[in-house]
């Protein structure tokens, strides 16, 4: 059975950014370090604002987002870097999801 969207993220299953290894894009520092608190990709070190700022810009899937930002791209280490235990594309889908309503 295919697992899609939230269920599939839920279940470290992500295949969302699947594709987008090694595009080597360099988070933007603009001023500075970036607190832990805000990071949501803790893989490749994208903040909740570089999200937003890519929403902002047109980005509108998890996808483009990941395009845009770095983020999503060292899929093996989720687990072990991200507090949450998991792949950061459920926490880009929920940003995502409050930008439009």
């Amino acid at each position: 059975m295919k697992l899609i969207g939230r269920e599939m993220m839920e279940n470290r299953k992500c295949g969302c950014c699947e594709g987008l290894e090694g595009l080597n894009r360099e988070p933007k520092r603009e001023g500075g370090e970036i607190n832990k608190e805000d990071l949501v990709c803790y893989c490749e070190g994208v903040s909740r604002q570089e999200i937003v700022e890519a929403i902002q810009k047109g980005a509108s899937s998890v996808r483009e987002v990941a395009e845009a930002t770095g983020a999503c791209q060292s899929a093996q280490r989720c687990e072990e870097l991200n507090p949450k235990g998991r792949c950061c594309a459920i926490d880009i889908l929920e940003i995502l999801q409050e930008s439009e309503g």
